[in-house]
């Protein structure tokens, strides 16, 4: 039950990071999953399947602030190269992906703090 209860706090924070800030869903997730226990591998792909709710959900609920040709232009080839992610995800060990992860949240929150 404690898990649950856990899960939902941590999918409600992502839902209210990411619909109020535009960063959410796995930024979010990630870490708060792995201080739940999940390693690095489950984390992410949980995190991701969860966000699929969080975006459309968001995306509808901000609708009218949506730039359709700029979202397709972004999530076109996002999507593509999601494949490449993924198949050199299972590759790479638990710390290099534990690090990178890291690297990452670094670096939105130092482009964040600049602006």
């Amino acid at each position: 039950m404690r898990t649950v209860r856990l899960s939902a706090a941590s999918g409600f924070v992502a839902g209210l990071v990411g619909a109020l800030l535009g960063v959410g869903g796995s930024i979010t997730l990630i870490p708060l999953l792995v201080a739940a226990g999940f390693n690095e591998r489950l984390a992410v792909g949980t995190a991701l399947a969860a966000s699929c709710f969080l975006t459309s959900v968001s995306a509808v609920a901000l609708a009218s602030h949506v730039d359709v040709a700029k979202a397709l232009e972004l999530g076109i080839p996002a999507a593509a190269a999601a494949f490449g992610g993924a198949r050199v995800q299972r590759r790479v060990s638990e710390l290099w992906l534990r690090r990178a992860v890291a690297v990452v949240l670094l670096g939105v929150a130092a482009v964040l703090l600049a602006r």
